[in-house]
């Protein structure tokens, strides 16, 4: 009895345990098929070939690849670029965002004018192409395209291009919705959102007030700040006459780098070391940055990280641009530059994402998943978008018209791992681990780690390739 009993639990659990197998196995089968789909979606939106446009006016436009990057968003972070145009006289008017910025100019020159919360100027100059700029959340900034009639001659471009990265905190967009409410950009000037011209949401701040509130505030009649609020009627960006302007421009640019700084501002910066070292006082000779740090980081004159017959690359982190770190900005931006049939080392980052902005030229861009399957295989050019999430090894290769790029990592000191070149991954893991980890004879082994060991992340195309692409030429 108790032998039967016995077979027939045993019989029982035997039968349970092959139908949660079965279980399983169907469980994980669906979730594979699953995150087969996902990873499919997710593929597609690894790449953005065309930006559509959210705002334009007479001065200039704004368009977007995506609301947010969602593959690369989490952590309290989501992140979208933008491509911001200012035609000649155009004026971003002043704004601010919930996120931080980095801009890097593609085309032309402007005035790009930066205020602290504290209601100090941090800067205000001239940034041409190759320039970057960075803008810490909730601090006032615009851009204004005047020119010297000298400037626009000689086949000089008159239109001013950049491309802005903004990191937003993920809270604020989860509240509207997936997306930030216009476009996370508030506007201290400009018409009301009813009554201006373009795309609703992009009215001034200041018309939530009323008239008498304001006017107490500011000391002015109503009849003043219902001028001051109803002149001006474009919203976002508008297009200003530019008699004088240039030359007063200039000015105000000379004036703040050489600016005195006032005693009472030191209250707002009291932590700052150098209020005592300095006596709470600096020169003339000084220029505001003194305090404050620089915002602004001429990319193409910095000395490239990495420089060889493949081409080169420069990489802007806090190191040399300290504000990044100083105000919690978590960016670094890098400019890269492949010449025909070189190609960045396959590699991933260990501490960031990356939104890469092809330049000029074209190549290939190849995303490997880390499941081991292929995230992306595709040909870019110049205008397109490719994200490249933390932690996916990625590789470009440039085309025959070479390959310009403008990298911007989520990170101010990202970490990046190379699997191939001088400071490869397996080229410096002890050779047995190499061997056996994949299974090769040591002579393999040998070869792989002594080809290519002179470069270091950009690797020109081997001798025997080069050759093979002159011929053909």
């Amino acid at each position: 009895m108790a032998a039967g009993v016995s077979y027939k639990m045993v019989l029982a659990v035997a039968t349970t345990c092959v139908f949660v197998v079965v279980a399983k196995a169907v469980v994980v089968q669906g979730k594979m098929s699953r995150a087969e789909g996902s990873t499919k979606t997710a593929e597609r939106r690894l790449e953005y070939t065309e930006h559509h446009e959210v705002f334009k006016s007479e001065g200039g436009s704004v368009s977007m690849w995506a609301d947010s990057f969602e593959q690369i968003s989490g952590a309290g972070r989501k992140f979208s670029a933008l491509h911001l145009t200012l035609e000649e006289d155009g004026f971003l008017l002043p704004n601010y965002s919930p996120g931080h910025g980095v801009i890097y100019v593609l085309e032309g020159s402007a005035y790009v004018g930066l205020m602290t919360p504290w209601g100090i100027p941090a800067t205000l100059q001239r940034t041409k192409k190759g320039e970057m700029f960075v803008v810490p959340r909730g601090w006032v900034t615009w851009i204004c395209n005047h020119h010297h009639k000298s400037e626009t001659g000689g086949g000089q471009t008159s239109t001013f291009k950049a491309l802005a990265v903004v990191d937003f905190p993920a809270s604020l967009a989860s509240e509207k919705g997936g997306k930030t409410e216009t476009n996370g950009c508030y506007f201290l000037a400009g018409a009301s959102e009813r009554g201006g011209e373009g795309r609703a949401g992009h009215g001034s701040v200041l018309h939530g007030f009323s008239n008498d509130v304001l006017a107490q505030a500011w000391g002015l009649d109503e009849a003043d700040v219902d001028k001051l609020l109803r002149s001006q009627e474009g919203v976002g960006i508008v297009k200003v006459t530019k008699t004088g302007h240039p030359e007063l421009w200039e000015r105000f640019v000379r004036k703040l780098s050489h600016m005195e700084v006032l005693s009472d501002m030191f209250s707002f910066v009291d932590g700052l070391a150098h209020t005592k070292r300095h006596g709470g006082r600096h020169g003339e000779e000084e220029t505001a940055s003194w305090f404050l740090g620089e915002f602004t980081y001429n990319v193409e004159t910095a000395t490239p990280a990495v420089f060889n017959e493949g081409g080169e690359m420069r990489v802007v982190g806090k190191e040399l641009l300290p504000t990044l770190g100083r105000f919690g900005m978590g960016f670094s931006l890098a400019v890269g530059k492949l010449k025909k049939g070189a190609l960045q080392a396959p590699g991933w980052s260990v501490n960031a994402h990356r939104i890469v902005y092809v330049t000029s030229g074209s190549g290939r861009i190849q995303i490997a998943h880390p499941n081991g399957s292929n995230a992306l295989n595709t040909h870019v050019r110049a205008g397109s978008v490719v994200v490249i999430p933390r932690f996916y090894p990625s590789v470009k290769i440039a085309s025959k018209d070479g390959l310009e790029f403008v990298s911007v990592t989520t990170s101010s000191l990202p970490l990046l791992v190379n699997l191939a070149g001088h400071n490869s991954l397996l080229n410096n893991m002890p050779e047995r681990v190499v061997e056996e980890a994949f299974n090769i004879p040591s002579e393999l082994v040998k070869k792989l780690r002594h080809q290519r060991v002179q470069y270091t992340v950009i690797l020109p195309p081997p001798s025997s390739q080069k050759q093979q692409q002159e011929e053909k030429l």
